[in-house]
């Protein structure tokens, strides 16, 4: 019985914290400054011309992550379809035939095709295109 005037009453006590929330936003409001906003944007402003960060430097980060991560795939992908040959080892040892091949397979593919790739785009880029002297 309590509880159920618990959920009775609870549109009362929502709407008295509405109006109390809303209170304290007006007297909030009308005691704020209105310049403050301005005074920000003018800091922010100055700030961002203040800044040291470019187009050049910004494309020359991405640029050298991309160059870990081609660096970095390659023997990822070496060791992946690594892996792939040891399943494809373990499935042809195992009798029973519960260990599948084709996971074994597909694991090969997925590793050699990521090494073969990264490699390829290490070698078009750093030596092809020429940023690499």
């Amino acid at each position: 019985m309590n509880l159920l005037r618990k959920i009775m009453d609870l549109p009362y006590a929502l709407s008295a914290t509405a109006v109390a929330y809303a209170f304290t936003a007006r007297t909030a409001l009308a005691d704020a400054d209105v310049l403050n906003p301005i005074q920000q944007v003018e800091d922010a402003r100055e700030a961002a011309q203040n800044t040291t960060l470019d187009v050049d430097s910004a494309k020359s980060g991405a640029e050298k992550f991309a160059d870990v991560l081609i660096y970095f795939a390659a023997p990822l992908g070496l060791a992946v379809a690594l892996f792939g040959f040891w399943m494809l080892h373990k499935a042809n040892q195992d009798e029973s035939g519960r260990t599948s091949k084709g996971v074994a397979l597909t694991t090969i593919i997925i590793g050699g095709c990521t090494a073969v790739f990264s490699v390829l785009t290490f070698v078009a880029v750093e030596y092809i295109v020429g940023t690499k002297s």
